[in-house]
């Protein structure tokens, strides 16, 4: 890579608010950047270059984290942001509004690397409600939860159980912005997002909340249990922001079923709960 290139790739970088340099191959970095003298960076210092191999992952990881530079200038502490999320969800008083708030709230760093943000489908009058983990590529273009392949199969799980979206749930997820290379949400991610997520559950007062995928399960009912051993039982949920007791189930995702298709026979059975629930309410 000669100057000229080091030169653009930086410059592009620096556009675009990201960190790191990285791509497919594992490769020797570069220990300093040479830019021209009258180079002028965004930061007060120029972005380092890391020098050890790493893979896109782990370098996608690493572009997630927030406040890199350590002398970057009135930077927002995670702690004002989450509390600046609670003040915006709670002015809200209907889905509308809180989807036009979470669609202008710049406090996650996803939305900067997102197409679109994701909200909801569904009904918002049913008493069902569904939560994901977050977007992937599909739902990023479309701005539709679980519309690529999990969607289709999660709809063809549901419809076995006659529920179907536009009538009978709403569907939406712990984040609202696609995380990038698919990965998962950090924690700073998630608790930013929660405060939205807690006011869709206050605005719809569902039923029965069902949590698909791990992440989901573990960041609404703060648990670190295995989904495998926590799935397909119906649990009372009763948390500080709500003034009624609710219900959840939580279930494997569908792209976890994808690749361990022995799975479904479990997700079988934890929609004959789920049915067996709903006939009994």
């Amino acid at each position: 890579m000669n100057k000229k290139q080091i030169f653009d790739t930086v410059a592009f970088y620096c556009d675009n608010d990201l960190d790191f340099i990285c791509d497919e191959t594992a490769q020797n970095r570069y220990n300093q950047v040479f830019l021209p003298e009258n180079f002028q960076t965004k930061t007060a210092n120029i972005i380092k270059i890391p020098t050890t191999n790493l893979s896109t992952s782990q370098a996608i990881s690493m572009l997630a984290q927030k406040n890199l530079l350590t002398d970057e200038i009135n930077t927002i502490s995670l702690e004002n942001i989450i509390n600046k999320a609670k003040n915006i969800a709670q002015s809200c008083h209907d889905l509308d509004s809180l989807k036009i708030q979470v669609q202008d709230f710049d406090g996650c760093n996803l939305k900067k690397m997102a197409t679109t943000t994701v909200f909801g489908d569904g009904n918002p009058n049913s008493k069902i409600l569904i939560i994901g983990e977050a977007p992937g590529s599909e739902e990023d273009m479309q701005g539709i939860p679980f519309c690529g392949d999990s969607g289709i199969m999660l709809g063809e799980m549901f419809a076995a159980i006659n529920l179907h979206r536009q009538q009978n749930f709403y569907i939406t997820n712990t984040v609202f912005w696609r995380p990038p290379g698919n990965r998962q949400p950090t924690p700073e991610e998630l608790a930013i997002c929660q405060p939205f997520l807690e006011r869709i559950i206050q605005i719809i007062k569902p039923k029965l909340i069902i949590l698909i995928g791990a992440t989901a399960s573990c960041n609404v009912l703060h648990c670190k249990d295995q989904i495998s051993k926590i799935h397909g039982k119906i649990n009372d949920f009763n948390p500080s922001y709500l003034d009624y007791t609710s219900k959840t189930i939580c279930l494997f995702h569908p792209s976890f079923l994808m690749r361990q298709p022995s799975k479904k026979k479990l997700v079988w059975q934890d929609l004959l709960t789920i049915e067996q629930y709903l006939n009994n309410v």
